[in-house]
């Protein structure tokens, strides 16, 4: 959600768009809040069986 990989089909390659997913994830890694974080919501449930809400 808080990663655009659709602009691999409007005007980035392959090789810009892994270099843009590499640092986002390094500023996530690094502090930066993703936008659920933003919103409020900290909750995680990645390993939660049956219906997630």
């Amino acid at each position: 959600m808080d990663f655009n990989c659709g602009a691999l089909l409007e005007n980035k390659n392959l090789d810009e768009l892994s270099d843009d997913l590499l640092n986002h994830v390094l500023e996530v890694a690094s502090g930066k809040q993703v936008a659920s974080e933003r919103a409020g919501f900290h909750d995680m449930a990645i390993f939660k069986q049956g219906v997630t809400l």
